[in-house]
């Protein structure tokens, strides 16, 4: 069974990546410089820094990894058994501030939700009927290509507007609103790919055969684009927009005719493991023949 896909627009969601891309030097490193690095947000609102906030925030118990911090996200989709979120229900000095902060317009969100909501919830309705007739059947593909089961029988994908890029942790995935409805049905797919692909293995495989562990990437991108190409637009596979290629990620055109193949006979392998032990066995040939050439 494939899991159902739930889509929301979340002012509490959006209030706490506000926050969190306005201060983002207060936050882990490794998300500071990759999904809070959004530069053009910062300098476009950062009239709203307010040196009060910022010595509050400095003072609170901050989130010490990135896994803290996605796990605090995720508690603002939950609901407690009071009703509350989650998140709050853990009364930590930061969970308390951050309330504080909301409650009292602090962070200067208030107006910015006004201007965005309408439009990030007419994204959703729009995209709804596009999505819901090739829901099952491409999260049974990725299964299919992955030889993997999905671990859930819910996703959760939230409309982030202020973010770098999309990301996913658990069963929650937060997505920006793409006009182009082809190009959110692949950033949806790139989310879930990254959710389903068991990329310790893959590295693991990599790591022996010699080959940089830096392109696991591009194998998730290709499970991404073969679990959803059939289902753009005519327009979009005629021009092969969303294809992979290699200026973006490592070895995508040596790596393409491979998933190609393989996406016609997925079935004869019978877990994950097995399949990629074939994908790598087959790449590495044509790559020692470019590093000899």
């Amino acid at each position: 069974m494939a899991p159902t896909v739930e889509f929301d627009v979340s002012k509490v969601v959006n209030s706490f990546c506000h926050l969190s891309v306005l201060y983002s030097e207060l936050m882990p490193p490794e998300l500071a410089s990759t999904l809070l690095a959004n530069r053009s947000y910062q300098e476009r609102y950062h009239h709203l820094r307010d040196d009060a906030v910022r010595l509050a925030l400095q003072k609170t118990e901050l989130f010490p990894t990135p896994s803290h911090w996605y796990k605090f996200l995720v508690g603002l989709t939950r609901r407690d058994h009071t009703g509350g979120f989650r998140s709050f229900s853990q009364r930590t000095r930061f969970s308390i501030l951050f309330d504080d902060l909301r409650m009292r317009q602090a962070t200067g969100f208030e107006p910015i939700w006004k201007e965005k909501r309408d439009r990030l919830v007419e994204h959703q309705y729009a995209f709804s009927p596009h999505w819901s007739p090739i829901s099952d059947r491409v999260l049974l593909k990725l299964r299919d290509l992955t030889r993997t089961h999905w671990q859930t029988g819910k996703l959760f994908v939230y409309y982030v507007d202020c973010l770098k890029q999309d990301f996913v942790w658990d069963d929650c995935i937060g997505i920006a609103a793409l006009p182009d409805m082809d190009a959110q049905k692949m950033s949806l797919a790139q989310q879930l790919s990254e959710l389903i692909t068991t990329q310790p293995v893959l590295i693991e495989k990599l790591r022996k055969s010699g080959l940089n562990p830096g392109i696991t990437q591009t194998f998730v991108e290709m499970f991404a684009y073969f679990s959803i190409r059939e289902f753009f637009s005519i327009s979009s596979r005629e021009k092969d927009v969303f294809r992979p290629n290699r200026r973006n990620y490592p070895l995508a055109d040596v790596l393409f005719p491979i998933f190609e193949e393989y996406s016609a006979n997925f079935s004869k392998f019978w877990n994950f493991e097995s399949a990629v032990e074939d994908l790598v066995g087959r790449l590495v040939p044509p790559v020692r023949a470019l590093t000899v050439g």
